[in-house]
């Protein structure tokens, strides 16, 4: 039997709450309850099952709230942890219960950053039940979850892109370079549609992007050329894929994209393109204020996480020093050191 802790200071009512437990445990024994919460904790009882209310309010609030793509993930993976929550109801749920369906996922192999978007899934049903004042507490929130190992963007070089934009076909190849002038993620290449376009003002407003929040992306001259080049589509669409049709699948899920990169030899995804857009605009002396508004994203620690060099910047880092230097005068010879020159 797991043992608790009554919170008492005095052993005359600790001893009277375990007797309350015990008659609580005989109860639910003879009522035939799988917990004593509903005798102890009649609240308990009149919370919904987790998936009643995954499925009629926390799922709707993410559609209403969130972007599309969003709401079809949390859609899959409250599918796949229902088996073990579904039938519960909100209340009896316990943080060793959602620890022991982590630890299990961990042993069948899953990968961290999936075991991860699980917990953070569940941890945003009880979060949303606790606002709405259905629970006192997210059992969620202590729960220990995997590490997910760093993993390295290769960031596409200039050469790069030029082998790409060169190698794709005609309905790809001015998707990559407007990607590679704007930093656009796939999905918003994709959704950008030309009632968007302020053609006069030279910017997109990229609606629904990640937070489902609208930002406005600027155009330099080469994405402006781009877009004269596209045609007019029913569909309302910027970019079509080889039929003229919406894109339905992202690029990188296109044979056409693998076939790409196997003849190029170029090793990167295609969200790469979007980290060479940031390390270009910064080493073009743009600063990383403006690198994190033109990404859209809402912290700068996100935008860091852009900010790659190569061993050419740091090279010219410390040469640009010598040069501020020596044209600032700091950079003269220290006189003891000169003396001993003069000296040999």
């Amino acid at each position: 039997m797991r043992r608790e802790r009554t919170g008492s200071a005095s052993k005359a009512l600790a001893r009277r709450i375990l007797a309350d437990r015990e008659d609580a445990v005989e109860r639910a024994r003879l009522q035939r309850m799988p917990s004593v919460d509903g005798i102890i904790h009649p609240e308990v009882a009149e919370t919904p099952t987790f998936k009643a209310f995954a499925d009629e309010v926390f799922l709707p609030h993410v559609k209403a709230t969130l972007a599309e793509l969003t709401h079809t993930t949390y859609v899959k993976i409250i599918k796949r942890v229902t088996p073990a929550f579904g039938s519960k109801r909100l209340g009896e749920i316990r943080e060793e219960d959602i620890q022991r369906y982590l630890n299990g996922r961990r042993e069948d192999s899953i990968k961290p950053a999936t075991i991860t978007l699980e917990w953070s899934t569940v941890s945003g049903v009880f979060r949303l039940a606790v606002k709405r004042k259905l629970i006192a507490v997210n059992p969620a929130s202590g729960v220990e979850r995997p590490k997910i190992p760093t993993q390295e963007v290769n960031v596409p070089t200039l050469d790069d892109i030029k082998a790409l934009i060169e190698n794709a076909p005609p309905h790809l190849r001015d998707v990559i370079l407007f990607t590679a002038h704007t930093g656009l993620r796939t999905r918003e290449v994709q959704h950008l549609r030309w009632a968007d376009l302020r053609r006069e003002e030279g910017y997109f407003i990229v609606r629904a992007g990640k937070g489902n929040k609208d930002r406005i992306v600027y155009l330099n001259t080469t994405a402006q050329d781009i877009l004269k080049r596209q045609t007019a589509s029913l569909h309302g669409f910027v970019f079509s894929d080889a039929t003229g049709a919406p894109w339905e699948k992202a690029f990188t899920q296109t044979q056409e994209w693998a076939y790409l990169l196997r003849k190029t030899g170029v090793k990167c995804s295609f969200h790469g393109i979007r980290h060479h857009f940031a390390s270009e605009l910064l080493r073009a002396g743009a600063s990383i204020m403006a690198a994190k508004a033109l990404l859209g994203h809402s912290n700068l620690r996100y935008t860091e996480r852009y900010c790659h060099v190569n061993r050419a910047d740091l090279a010219g880092a410390v040469d640009a020093l010598v040069k501020k230097m020596t044209e600032t005068g700091q950079n003269a010879t220290h006189p003891a050191t000169q003396e001993k020159a003069d000296a040999v």
